[in-house]
C-alpha cells in the first residue's frame, strides 16, 4: 500500500458517521448499512454513509462535509425514494404525452414500413445520381459519347471505301452476335501480291479509320 493508499484508508477508517440520523419519510432513527469512499484518489475524495430507515425501511446517504482545521461540519441528504418517484413520475408523464400524441406523430407498421422503403429508394438514387455525376466527369466516357454511331450497312461502306484505297477488295460480313458487345466476322482479298503482313497492315488501317 503506498503513501495515497494509506491517506485514503485512514480517511475511511476516521470517518464519523452523523448522530442520529432519521429518516426524512417518518423521521424514525436510521442506521448504517453501507460505508464508501467517494471519489478516491482525487483531492475532494469523500466518505459517503447510506442510512436505512428500522421502521420503514426507506434508504438514503448521507454526505458529511469537515474542515480539518475547525468545526465546521455540514451534511447533504440524498433520498432515494424520491429520486425513484421524480423517475417514475417523469416516466409516467413521458408515457401520457406518448399516448395522446402517438397518433399524430407516430407511424404505424404499415406507414413505417412505407416510409422506410420510399426513403430507401431515394437513398439509391441519390447514389445513382452521384455516380452518373462522376462518370460524366470521366474524360473517357466523355470521349465515347463524341463517338458516331453507325449501322453495320454504314460500318460496312466505311471500312470497303477505306481498304479499296489501299488494294484490299471484296469486303464481306458475317452474321453479326450481339451481346455486350457486337462481334461481326468479316473476309477481303487482297490485291497486292508483293505485300508482306497482309493481316497486320489491314489492322493498322482499321484501326486508323
Amino acid at each position: 500500500m503506498d503513501g495515497q493508499d494509506r491517506i485514503e484508508q485512514k480517511k475511511f477508517d476516521n470517518a464519523i458517521p452523523p448522530h442520529k440520523v432519521l429518516c426524512t419519510e417518518c423521521s424514525s432513527e436510521a442506521k448504517i448499512i453501507f460505508k464508501d469512499l467517494h471519489n478516491i484518489y482525487e483531492e475532494n475524495s469523500r466518505v459517503l454513509f447510506m442510512f436505512e430507515c428500522l421502521n420503514c425501511k426507506k434508504r438514503q446517504v448521507t454526505t458529511v462535509y469537515s474542515c480539518p482545521n475547525c468545526s465546521y461540519q455540514k451534511e447533504e441528504i440524498d433520498d432515494f425514494n424520491i429520486a425513484d418517484k421524480e423517475r417514475k413520475a417523469e416516466k409516467a408523464r413521458d408515457n401520457k404525452l406518448l399516448a395522446e400524441y402517438r397518433e399524430e406523430f407516430c407511424l404505424d407498421d404499415k406507414t413505417g414500413e412505407e416510409m422506410l422503403h420510399f426513403f430507401e429508394q431515394l437513398s439509391s438514387l441519390m447514389n445513382e445520381m452521384k455516380e452518373k455525376e462522376e462518370k460524366d466527369k470521366d474524360p473517357l466516357i466523355q470521349k465515347a459519347r463524341n463517338l458516331k454511331m453507325l449501322t453495320v450497312t454504314q460500318l460496312e461502306k466505311l471500312i470497303e471505301d477505306t481498304i479499296e484505297k489501299e488494294g484490299y477488295e471484296d469486303l464481306k460480313f458475317g452474321k453479326p452476335e450481339m451481346g455486350q458487345y457486337v462481334i461481326i466476322d468479316f473476309s477481303v482479298n487482297e490485291t497486292k501480291d508483293d505485300r508482306q503482313e497482309s493481316y497486320r497492315v489491314l489492322s493498322l488501317f482499321l484501326n486508323h479509320m
